[in-house]
């Protein structure tokens, strides 16, 4: 067992775990956290942490060149984001980090990587342990610090693991697998700068305006997918279980891609990514119609598919 190989989880995470402590204490300005999680992700490119190639369906791989530390940059502190943001209902966070540790150290032990598949089962371990206590009614909560952890460690260890392999798994599996709590915070970020008010967006300073919709984008609302669940008349653990149900579909989604061919990968993820679509209709956003999802849905519901399709 290689320690030297977790440096880059556990320096980075060191330092994004004690940014949460200090702010469980005495609450952070929004960039007060975000100093916190970019010198977590700066330590882990640090210590050789890169996103440096994709390939798409088996094509030749690209190399990502200059861009490889900005968009590894933006991933680590997204996904750690992400989770932090996911954590609005008790157990939530803890059941979606496991499922997501769950199917990484699955992909990556029939790969044949124990090194990377090793730190994944420990997290899981920790995280089923801790879950009896955070379900609902919890009796113990992660907080920013455990939550901030979480995202910080399937982050660094989904671009450990996946970038020795130059294949679309490459691209697509960590997508699939941490797919809610990205898709839940783009989501978020863009219902928020859609749904400004006009007023904001066409006002006397067109500065000030674009100024304030992108600050609204990073403003806690209660319009994330739980919240919807729970207006829609789910209960606290009913919602929470249908998180979970979906995050296991889309983490079967990346097991079934590790198994199929190229193309029959790419027909998978079109699925994943229309079901997505249609899910998000469902959950009735009567603010804002984005990228047109209630024409899809409209369309879904009166259309009789072909079995083969």
């Amino acid at each position: 067992l290689d320690l030297t190989h977790w440096w880059p989880v556990l320096a980075g995470g060191g330092i994004v775990f004690l940014g949460g402590v200090y702010d469980d204490i005495r609450p952070l300005p929004v960039y007060g956290k975000f100093l916190f999680q970019a010198a977590g992700a700066l330590m882990a490119i640090a210590l050789g942490v890169r996103i440096d190639h994709v390939s798409l369906f088996g094509g030749e791989v690209a190399e990502l060149g200059m861009l490889a530390l900005p968009l590894t940059f933006l991933w680590i502190v997204g996904m750690t984001n992400a989770f932090n943001l996911v954590d609005g209902l008790d157990g939530l966070a803890v059941g979606l980090g496991s499922i997501a540790a769950g199917t990484c150290a699955a992909l990556f032990l029939l790969r044949g990587d124990t090194q990377d598949a090793i730190m994944l089962i420990v997290i899981l371990g920790a995280l089923l342990g801790f879950l009896p206590h955070n379900f609902n009614p919890a009796r113990m909560y992660l907080g920013d610090s455990g939550s901030l952890l979480i995202g910080y460690v399937l982050a660094v260890t989904a671009i450990l693991g996946t970038q020795k392999t130059a294949t679309a798994l490459a691209v697509f599996v960590p997508l699939l697998v941490l797919g809610l709590p990205i898709i839940d915070t783009l989501f978020s970020m863009l219902r928020r700068f859609k749904g400004s008010p006009e007023g904001t967006r066409h006002g006397k300073n067109p500065q000030a305006s674009w100024t304030r919709a992108f600050t609204r984008m990073f403003e806690a609302d209660e319009g994330h997918f739980h919240h919807r669940l729970m207006a829609l008349g789910f209960s606290h653990r009913s919602a929470v279980l249908t998180l979970y149900a979906v995050a296991m579909g889309l983490s079967f989604f990346a097991l079934l891609s590790v198994l199929a061919e190229y193309r029959n990968a790419g027909i998978i993820l079109l699925t994943a990514m229309l079901a997505t679509a249609i899910g998000i209709g469902k959950l009735d956003y009567r603010d804002v119609d984005l990228l047109q999802v209630g024409r899809l849905l409209r369309w879904y519901d009166t259309f009789a598919f072909d079995r083969r399709f």
